[in-house]
C-alpha cells in the first residue's frame, strides 16, 4: 500500500505537464532522479504536522518537442520550456489532498517563460478582423505590427483558483496507473503577451480567471500512458518517468473568453477577434498532451535522509 500511496504524487506531479512547445534541440533532460532530494527544496515540510503531510511531490515537463502542446480553434501553443509543478500532500488513491504551502521562494506551479504561441497573432486574418468589425485604424495598427514582426506572441500559464486545494479527488492515483478515467483535474488561466497588444495599452490580456478557469480533465488512458516507474533502494522516492496525460475534449467556457486585449480604445475589438480565432462560438474542444518526469518522496524520509544530504535548504 505504501507503494501505491507513494504513487499518489505522480498524479500530483502530473499537474506539472500544466499546463502548454518548440524544437527537440531545447528538450531539457531532467535533472533529478530517486537519488537526489534538490526537487523537493520548496516542498512545505516544515508544515508537515499541522498540515498532516505525508509526501513532497515535483513534476516537470520535458520541455522542447518532447514537451506537449495545447491547441483551440486556430490558436496552437507549444510547450517550449518545462513547467514544473510541485508541494506536499496527503491522503491517497483519489482522496488525496493537494497542499498550495510551499516554502518561501517557490510556487506550485511554475512557468518560467512564456510559451510561444505558433503563428502568433498572424491568425488574425482580414477575415477575422471584418467579423469583429474592426475600425479602420486598428487594421492599420496591425498592419503595421506585422511588418516590424511585433504580432509574435506567448502565454504564460498559471493555476487557476483553489479547487483543487479545497476539494478532495483533484488527483486519483488509480486512474492514473491503470489508465482509465480522469487522472487529474486541472484549472489554468493564462496572460497573452505580444508587442502590439502592449503597444495598444490596457490589459493584461488574459484568458480564464480565477473566477471562470480553463478546466481540463487529464488523462493517462488511451494515448496517454502511465509512465516508466522506479523506486529508491529504501522505497522512500518513487519516479514516474515519461508520463503522458492528454485531454481532448475540453472547451473554453464564454465566461473564459479574452478580456482586456486591446486598451481601452480598442478592447472589445481585439478580444472579439481573439474568441474568433480560438473560434469559441460555438465553442470548440481543445487538444491538450503533456509529457514529462514524476518524483515522489515520503516525508519522513525528506525529514531525515533529504536534510541530512544537504540539498535541501
Amino acid at each position: 500500500m505504501r507503494h501505491m500511496r507513494m504513487l499518489g504524487f505522480c498524479l500530483v506531479a502530473v499537474f506539472a505537464m500544466g499546463a502548454v512547445f518548440a524544437g527537440s534541440a531545447l528538450a531539457k533532460k531532467d535533472p533529478y532522479s530517486t537519488g537526489t532530494w534538490a526537487q523537493y527544496k520548496y516542498c512545505p515540510y516544515e508544515n508537515y504536522e499541522s498540515e498532516e503531510l505525508t509526501d513532497c511531490f515535483y513534476g516537470r515537463t520535458n520541455g522542447g518537442s518532447e514537451g506537449g502542446e495545447f491547441q483551440y480553434g486556430h490558436v496552437r501553443v507549444k510547450l517550449k520550456y518545462p513547467i514544473v509543478i510541485q508541494g506536499g500532500f496527503k491522503g491517497a488513491g483519489q482522496e488525496i489532498e493537494v497542499s498550495p504551502a510551499l516554502r518561501e521562494g517557490g510556487q506550485t506551479l511554475e512557468d518560467p517563460e512564456p510559451e510561444p504561441i505558433v503563428k502568433g497573432l498572424n491568425t488574425i486574418t482580414a477575415k477575422v478582423q471584418e467579423e469583429a468589425e474592426w475600425p479602420e485604424a486598428l487594421k492599420e495598427s496591425f498592419k503595421a505590427a506585422k511588418k516590424a514582426k511585433e504580432t509574435k506572441a506567448s502565454v504564460k500559464i498559471e493555476m487557476a483558483g483553489t479547487e483543487c486545494y479545497e476539494v478532495p479527488g483533484c488527483l486519483s492515483t488509480e486512474n492514473l496507473l491503470f489508465e482509465e478515467g480522469v487522472a487529474f483535474r486541472l484549472s489554468l488561466k493564462v496572460t497573452v503577451y505580444s508587442a502590439w497588444l502592449e503597444s495598444l495599452g490596457g490589459g493584461p490580456c488574459t484568458i480564464g480567471t480565477d473566477e471562470h478557469p480553463i478546466k481540463q480533465l487529464l488523462t493517462s488512458e488511451a494515448a496517454g500512458r502511465a509512465g516508466e516507474l522506479t523506486f529508491s533502494p529504501t522505497f522512500t522516492q518513487v519516479e514516474l518517468k515519461n508520463s503522458k496525460l492528454v485531454d481532448t475534449t475540453w472547451h473554453i467556457e464564454p465566461e473564459s473568453a479574452p478580456s482586456g486585449c486591446g486598451g481601452p480604445e480598442y478592447e472589445s475589438y481585439v478580444d472579439a477577434a481573439l474568441s474568433n480565432v480560438l473560434e469559441l462560438f460555438p465553442w470548440k474542444t481543445g487538444i491538450t498532451w503533456l509529457t514529462g518526469d514524476l518524483h515522489d518522496a515520503s516525508m519522513n524520509a525528506v525529514l531525515n535522509e533529504g536534510l541530512e544530504s544537504g540539498e535541501l535548504p
